[in-house]
């Protein structure tokens, strides 16, 4: 194999989107790092860091369009995001608690002062630590098992017919999506009811890092609108928007 055939040559794109084009299109660094407006160097660190999902053959990353999409609509801002503490203690002020299980009172009271000069989106990029998403394709009877396992959130709330109403969506029953929280193992679920990793898939699985252990308030409309938020769905992310708005500019 020559030098350019081991760095990504044509042929090889090709193999790599025809074996995948059936549930997903892919982009190499190049296409990535033209759509984001930054440079391939960048993009490769986002694959390296897990922010952006992608699939390694030879030397060549290959990038879920999907995934880069949602990647490409969190809101630019400057500095870092916040902690899991942080972010966790964010929404218990949103929801009407005090944050004290999740931070000191100086702490609280200067992240109180910021949630009243953020916006929605600014609050969503914050506060994307507060659990680590993570995407799968389930069987039918998997989806089932997982009902029972996972807090719902996101679309996956709707269910509940007044939350649905409170975000102006109707509630969709035999949605083929599954969204919720997780605080346990996920490798030992994702083994034991065989779930495929993908960035195309159909359920969303939010992994609470340890020892944070936010489960009172993972219910709360502040939750499922910060989930909202992260939807393919125009109509749904702007719900989500249009609700944290509301919840910040009660702080």
């Amino acid at each position: 194999m020559t030098g350019s055939q081991s760095q990504g040559s044509p042929g090889m794109h090709e193999q790599v989107r025809l074996r995948y084009s059936s549930c997903m299109t892919l982009l190499t660094v190049g296409e990535a790092a033209e759509r984001l407006k930054v440079s391939d160097r960048y993009v490769r660190r986002l694959v390296e860091d897990g922010d952006v999902p992608a699939r390694r053959l030879g030397e060549s990353w290959f990038i879920d369009e999907r995934a880069l999409a949602r990647r490409a609509r969190r809101a630019p801002g400057i500095g870092r995001t916040w902690a899991p503490r942080t972010a966790w203690a964010a929404v218990d002020l949103l929801a009407g608690g005090n944050g004290r299980a999740f931070l000191d009172q100086p702490r609280i009271s200067r992240l109180r002062s910021r949630l009243r000069t953020l916006t929605a989106a600014e609050m969503h990029r914050l506060a994307e630590n507060r659990a680590r998403p993570h995407r799968f394709h389930a069987s039918p009877r998997a989806r089932a098992k997982l009902a029972d396992v996972l807090v719902p959130s996101g679309v996956s709330a709707l269910d509940q017919s007044d939350l649905a109403r409170r975000f102006g969506l109707a509630a969709v029953e035999g949605n083929q999506r599954e969204e919720g929280y997780l605080l346990g193992d996920l490798e030992a679920l994702q083994s034991r009811l065989r779930l495929d990793a993908s960035a195309a898939g159909e359920v969303v699985i939010r992994h609470i890092p340890a020892p944070v252990d936010p489960s009172a308030l993972l219910r709360t409309e502040t939750v499922v609108a910060l989930d909202l938020m992260d939807s393919d769905d125009v109509r749904e992310r702007a719900a989500g928007r249009e609700a944290l708005d509301r919840l910040l500019h009660r702080v």
